[in-house]
């Protein structure tokens, strides 16, 4: 008997889990589906890592030229913390050297190889990335580039794209993501999702225009929750009712990004909505461009 009930215990524990996969691990294929161009770049995590005992030897010139170059991102935008009591740069490649962080690859296209790290932020919360650019023979001293976000994939020919995002900071639900290049990663797409959106297996990818003819529950995974949620109604500072992130009413516009038949048969749609029509929203518990809603 008491086998039974830790059966039934770790089954109640677990069954949550399952609807709430895209609260991590699956960044990339939410990335994927909302910019379905990126399937065929290449993940961050396969590039090749830089010979160690190169990184070990020219560390310093990293370190140099990294600092050499803060100046000019003052006025481009979000920056690493270089301050005396924290240093993005001292703790990224000597207190906490991880290999496993850092890459080669040319991100300019210009047929040499840069070096480039994708890792914790160090003294800031999030993620970030920063590439030294080669020449012929080694390093240039060039101004790095730095992404302020978690890239996901780029591309390896031109124009030489990446995909990022900014994943919710202290709590926040939602994660942003872009779609741009090193100058701008902002430039070509911006996205809100909610981290715990499901991507229940089975799912049928789409890219099909849609419009709203009645009232409609968009929700963080493709099963009907209604229930008043106190934990994250006190953290959001306003009602959340079980998986719904809004309602919208008739007329909202977007695109249908995959279906989904539930075991009940009934058939579900993963909608990002059109920035125009967020003025149709109502009972919004998250500000998100995508979820699921029951297809009638």
């Amino acid at each position: 008997m008491k086998h039974v009930l830790v059966c039934l215990l770790l089954v109640s524990l677990l069954a949550p889990a399952a609807h709430a996969r895209g609260s991590g691990s699956d960044r990339r294929d939410i990335s994927q589906i909302l910019f379905p161009e990126t399937k065929t770049w290449q993940n961050v995590d396969s590039l090749p890592q830089p010979d160690m005992k190169m990184i070990l030897r020219d560390r310093w010139l990293l370190r140099s030229i990294y600092l050499k170059s803060r100046g000019n991102f003052k006025t481009r935008g979000p920056t690493l913390t270089e301050e005396p009591d924290c240093s993005f740069i001292t703790r990224a490649l000597y207190e906490h050297l991880d290999m496993g962080e850092l890459r080669s690859v040319d991100m300019d296209g210009d047929g040499n190889l840069d070096i480039a790290y994708f890792g914790y932020a160090e003294c800031n919360e999030g993620d970030a990335a920063v590439v030294w650019f080669g020449k012929p023979h080694g390093l240039a001293e060039r101004d790095v580039a730095i992404v302020p976000f978690q890239v996901l994939r780029l591309e390896t020919t031109d124009p030489r794209r990446i995909c990022s995002v900014q994943r919710g900071c202290c709590g926040d639900r939602v994660d942003e993501y872009f779609m741009g290049d090193l100058l701008n990663p902002r430039r070509l797409a911006q996205v809100r999702v909610h981290n715990g959106l499901d991507l229940p297996t089975g799912m049928e990818i789409a890219h099909e225009p849609y419009a709203a003819r009645n009232k409609i529950v968009v929700r963080v995974a493709p099963i009907e929750r209604d229930e008043y949620d106190p934990a994250a109604s006190g953290f959001m500072g306003r009602a959340v009712m079980g998986n719904i992130v809004a309602r919208y009413l008739p007329g909202a516009e977007g695109t249908i990004l995959a279906y989904f038949k539930d075991e009940k048969g009934r058939r579900w749609g993963l909608l990002e909505f059109d920035k125009n029509s967020r003025s149709l929203r109502s009972d919004v518990a998250y500000d998100v461009d995508v979820g699921w809603m029951r297809l009638e």
